[in-house]
């Protein structure tokens, strides 16, 4: 029988060499698993790290510093910034390491650190982390000198004084001691802040009183100041003082006879009330709008919309140096929180002043390649073509030709741009300046109408936001050679022809309706003329002619002191104009007693053939009276414009 247990023994001298081949296997195995890989890419410089006028704070370079926890190993490296691809580091030991980074500008001064000023990485065996650090401006503190400038008589205030206010990146108020300077003088010069190092949101509100009164503030002015340890920022802001009141003389010639109120809307199209929530109405460029600051500033409509919103206007003005990273914000929106299942849309300015679409609960998500940061009223239109199903804007840059622009794609979305799956009629309230009914990502910029369409291209909603009204100085007249004009002191206006008819009576068959669809309310007078106008373009009079000299036609043609905005008032803007500006109520009235002067609201019981007009009497009456539109009623007529 054989001895099993001397079959299975190693013969001695093999011991020696399977211990060091062992001893090899085991090295090449455990250094295989205990390295591993490091990928930085930095994230995109912070808004901090630039436009300081004092400083160069462009980063030139970046030198790094990895450091094992048992202080073992060091390792450094240098790069150019911005990376051009992410730095690797490897054959690191398994661990943890601490990432240290510095900022430096072309002279080799350093003006970043990392947030935080260091970075724990965790290295596993054989795989590779990713990390993208932060850079910031080098702890410490920095001054900013802050320069405010008031345009307008200073005597329009009573008590003026600002209050100023920083936030920082978490959007957390940073408290000082001594925020509130009385205004003493057309400027104040160089106001000191001592702050640490890095980027803010400033705020200087403008107030005439007692500061704790929302009603006492006037204006508000947003600007982002950046503070890098050492060095002196300085920022300058202006507000516009004029304010004008009814019954003064308005910017083009005429009386103000209307100012609307700081806290509510009316919608123009029906009666869709809106209440204003923070947002101020202010005038910028020669035009008024209500200027959105932050949160807590938007308008929110008093009624639910049962629509598809299949196309939306909107007037816009964004300042040109509002920050590249920073959104603009929302225009008008109704995010509830929701996913993709929720029927949601929102139209918004986001990051380097690009519109932007969020349409059917993120189904689609898109900007549109074009800076809306440029000092100047913009009007944009995002309209869904019902053929392509494709959302394109339109931008009207007041020349009256819109750019069209495609929409690129933003997020991970849905292939198919316009779906409209989860948004479909249901109730949903929209909010003006921000979401609904998150109050968030609010509009910074002024907006001075909202217009929205249902599917079918019909207009449902209207909101109007210019402050003032302003009424020509005098009738309307039409010069020789087919001139209108409200100007007195014309050559021949005393002796030109200054009553006309509303409009024309129409064939039925050229339309299936002869109406325009005119409101009476306070706000409708410029939707009206403008509907009114594009009636006319396609509609011929009974028995044929030419449509010149109608009442709406001839305010829409008005140029008067450069603003060529006129309009024919509503009903109740005819009346407000006499209630406010003729006879005894002001001394430059300049309306004609007794004689008659047409709106553009047509007849409420008779609108294919009649429209509204009201007799400026000695004594207000308060009433309007249905005229044919035809040639048989000659009346007068009085131009007005929002402003």
């Amino acid at each position: 029988m054989r001895d099993r247990t001397a079959e299975n023994t190693i013969p001695l001298r093999l011991i020696p060499l399977l211990l060091v081949l062992c001893l090899v296997l085991a090295s090449c195995s455990l250094g295989g698993e205990e390295t591993g890989s490091l990928l930085l890419s930095f994230a995109p410089a912070s808004r901090a790290l630039t436009f300081l006028p004092d400083l160069n704070m462009q980063i030139s370079r970046i030198d790094l510093t990895l450091t094992k926890s048992d202080s073992s190993v060091q390792i450094q490296k240098t790069s150019t910034y911005p990376l051009t691809e992410p730095l690797l580091f490897e054959a690191l030991s398994a661990g943890v390491w601490t990432l240290e980074a510095s900022g430096k500008n072309a002279s080799g001064q350093t003006i970043a650190e990392l947030d935080g000023q260091s970075l724990a990485l965790s290295v596993s065996r054989g795989r590779s982390t990713t990390a993208q650090p932060v850079l910031v401006p080098l702890s410490g503190e920095g001054t900013l000198l802050l320069t405010l400038s008031f345009t307008g008589s200073l005597e329009e205030l009573k008590d003026p004084k600002v209050v100023v206010h920083f936030y920082d990146r978490n959007d957390q108020e940073v408290v000082m001691d001594s925020p509130v300077f009385e205004v003493t003088s057309t400027t104040l010069s160089n106001l000191p802040f001592i702050l640490p190092a890095g980027w803010y949101r400033g705020m200087v509100e403008l107030y005439d009183g007692d500061i704790t009164l929302l009603a006492n503030l006037r204006d508000r002015q947003l600007f982002f100041p950046r503070l890098a340890k050492g060095a002196t920022t300085r920022s300058n802001l202006t507000f516009a003082m004029k304010e004008y009141q009814v019954g003064d003389i308005g910017p083009s010639g005429g009386l103000v006879f209307h100012a609307y109120s700081a806290t509510e809307e009316t919608d123009a199209v029906g009666s869709n009330d809106a209440t204003i929530h923070g947002a101020l109405r202010s005038t910028i460029a020669g035009s008024s709008g209500l200027k959105f600051y932050g949160t807590g500033s938007y308008m929110e409509l008093g009624e639910t919309m049962n629509i598809v919103p299949n196309a939306l206007e909107a007037s816009i003005y964004v300042r040109s140096d509002h920050p590249d990273d920073d959104r603009v914000g929302i225009v008008v929106g109704n995010y509830e929180g929701g996913g993709v299942t929720a029927s949601t849309t929102g139209w918004e300015v986001y990051t380097n002043g690009n519109p932007r679409i969020w349409w059917d609960g993120g189904t689609q998500n898109y900007i549109y390649p074009y800076d809306v940061r440029q000092d100047r009223w913009l009007t944009l239109r995002w309209e869904r073509d019902l053929v392509d199903t494709t959302i394109y804007l339109y931008v009207d840059e007041g020349d009256g030709v819109p750019k069209r622009f495609s929409p690129q794609l933003l997020g991970s979305s849905i292939s198919g741009v316009g779906r409209n799956v989860n948004l479909n009629e249901v109730p949903r309230t929209l909010r003006i300046g921000s979401d609904y009914p998150n109050t968030r990502q609010a509009f910074d910029g002024y907006i001075a109408h909202v217009k929205i369409y249902d599917a079918t291209k019909t207009l449902v909603a209207y909101y109007p936001m210019q402050r003032y009204l302003e009424a020509a100085p005098n009738d309307l007249v039409l010069l020789q050679g087919g001139v209108p004009s409200c100007d007195a002191q014309a050559s021949g206006y005393d002796q030109s022809l200054s009553i006309f008819p509303f409009g024309y009576l129409r064939e039925a068959s050229v339309a299936d309706s002869l109406a325009a669809g005119t409101y009476q309310n306070l706000g409708s007078g410029e939707l009206n003329t403008e509907r009114i106008v594009a009636f006319d373009a396609y509609a011929l009079p009974l028995g044929g002619g030419p449509l010149t000299g109608t009442a709406a036609q001839l305010c829409a043609d008005l140029i008067h002191q450069g603003a060529d905005d006129w309009y024919l008032p509503s009903s109740e803007e005819l009346k407000l104009l006499d209630t406010v500006l003729h006879a005894s109520y002001n001394p430059l009235s300049t309306f004609l007693n007794n004689a008659w002067y047409w709106s553009s609201s047509e007849s409420l019981q008779y609108p294919d053939t009649h429209a509204f007009a009201h007799q400026f009497k000695p004594t207000f009456t308060d009433s309007v009276t249905h005229y044919e539109k035809g040639e048989q009623a000659l009346f007068r007529v009085r131009a007005v414009r929002s402003f």
